[in-house]
């Protein structure tokens, strides 16, 4: 499943913005994965996932802002983005 990213966020000198995914399972473990996501300007983050989990059923995600991997702020958690896993989708 391709999930393409995008967020207006403004950073401070050494930030990064990441995407927090929880992928949940039908079978065994849910899965955490962290992705980086691309700036041009230090204010439009983007970036394209590929979400490739067998057993995979959905998934929630969140963004975190790093700087040297430790997080700093993170995403808002009072309305989680929740999505069933389609393979077939974008």
């Amino acid at each position: 499943m391709k999930i393409e990213l995008s967020i207006d966020y403004r950073t401070n000198w050494g930030e990064v913005v990441t995407a927090e995914f929880d992928i949940r399972r039908a079978k065994g473990a849910n899965l955490k994965r962290s992705f980086l996501l691309e700036t041009q300007d230090g204010v439009l983050w983007s970036g394209e996932v590929n979400l490739n989990v067998k057993d995979a059923i959905g998934f929630t995600y969140y963004y975190n802002i790093k700087k040297n991997d430790i997080v700093v702020r993170q995403g808002w958690m009072g309305a989680p983005r929740s999505f069933h896993y389609d393979e077939q989708k974008t």
